[in-house]
């Protein structure tokens, strides 16, 4: 089927739904002459739009990520803390996947008490992004103070811990 097929059978719905006054005319022309850009900006609009609703998500609403991943670290038993490094980046962390989602969130503890919020993830063409929030005082004020507590010990030994999620909200 050729393109101008397609956009002839595409005419009588598009000027239904478009074209119901004069003022509207060059919308209705537009989609007609130029509908492949307007699907492929339409597919722009959703691939960004996943992206920034997570980004919207780690800014406006970190403190939810936060005990949500401290929720389900306690409730879990055993939990791993691990170490990681990078060049000359240290940290120790705790993870929480949801594979449906091709999402990871993470708490991290950096050198000089520096925690931050980890999110990741794969977009609808597999490609992976990453968003970073360093936490406030008061984001970090809400930890449980064993879990605190561990993750600084991780970080100073270098080596991770296996341990009872429960030992960590005390």
């Amino acid at each position: 089927m050729s393109s101008s097929k397609s956009l002839a059978a595409l005419q009588p719905d598009l000027n239904e739904i478009f074209f119901r006054n004069e003022s509207q005319y060059c919308l209705n022309y537009y989609l007609q002459n130029h509908l492949l850009n307007f699907l492929s900006f339409i597919c722009w609009i959703h691939n960004n739009s996943i992206m920034m609703k997570y980004e919207e998500l780690v800014k406006n609403h970190s403190g939810k990520l936060i005990d949500q991943l401290v929720a389900w670290v306690i409730s879990k038993d055993p939990v791993e803390v691990l170490f990681n490094f990078m060049d000359e980046d240290q940290w120790a962390i705790i993870s929480m996947h949801q594979y449906e989602e091709d999402t990871e969130i993470s708490l991290r503890l950096h050198i000089n008490n520096f925690y931050d919020l980890y999110l990741g993830y794969y977009d609808d063409e597999d490609e992976f992004f990453e968003i970073i929030h360093p936490l406030t005082e008061e984001e970090i004020e809400q930890l449980p103070i064993g879990l605190k507590k561990v993750m600084k010990k991780v970080l100073d030994d270098e080596k991770g811990m296996r341990l009872s999620g429960n030992f960590l909200s005390r």
